[in-house]
């Protein structure tokens, strides 16, 4: 497995990736050095791991998609979908057009939006708002030091802990502990359904 750094050398005067590598079928793990400010890719699919560093956005006009982690000190937006092997980390903001898809964690730091279903296989964190256009799933815990908007039902495993209002379009289910301290509305259950 190769290990690619990438530099400003690798991009244009506005950012754009010009390396020779196809980053869209790359063996290997990514890593983008500090201080690059917005770097745009078209399309990454690695078979390792994705490491952004300070002072560096990450912007992927198609899918972002690695087989182990994905890390950004600050933010990472992606016009399609994100998935990662292990777990996706953000330091600032995580967004994506399509769906969030994360075996282990997703934690976006101050903010988490995806367009279409977030799913992680144990906890979906953030200090701020999280919001999807589709479902949430949550193998262990969903967790939110702001409000939760979802387009479609919010599952988790064992609990759902939120700090301000839980927005939801289908049913809001909890494996273990429901806690919201704000207002819990849901299109088709105006009381969220404690399962266990």
């Amino acid at each position: 497995m190769k290990d690619l750094l990438i530099t400003r050398s690798h991009l244009t005067a506005n950012g754009r990736y010009v390396g020779d590598i196809d980053l869209s079928s790359f063996n290997g793990n990514l890593k983008l050095s500090d201080g690059l400010g917005d770097v745009y890719f078209a399309s990454i699919n690695v078979t390792g791991s994705v490491v952004v560093g300070r002072h560096c956005t990450l912007r992927v006009k198609e899918n972002l998609c690695a087989g182990n982690f994905i890390h950004a000190e600050e933010n990472i937006v992606v016009e399609g979908d994100i998935s990662a092997g292990l777990f996706i980390k953000t330091g600032v903001r995580l967004r994506a057009g399509g769906d969030i898809r994360a075996v282990l964690d997703i934690q976006g730091d101050w903010g988490i939006y995806a367009g279409g279903l977030l799913k992680a296989g144990s906890d979906i964190m953030s200090r701020g708002l999280i919001e999807t256009g589709g479902a949430i799933e949550a193998g262990a815990t969903l967790a939110s030091g702001s409000d939760v908007m979802a387009g479609d039902y919010i599952t988790t495993g064992l609990c759902i802990r939120v700090f301000r209002n839980v927005n939801a379009g289908g049913i809001v289910r909890a494996g273990k502990e429901l806690c919201v301290g704000g207002r819990l509305d849901s299109e088709l259950n105006r009381q969220a359904s404690l399962v266990g």
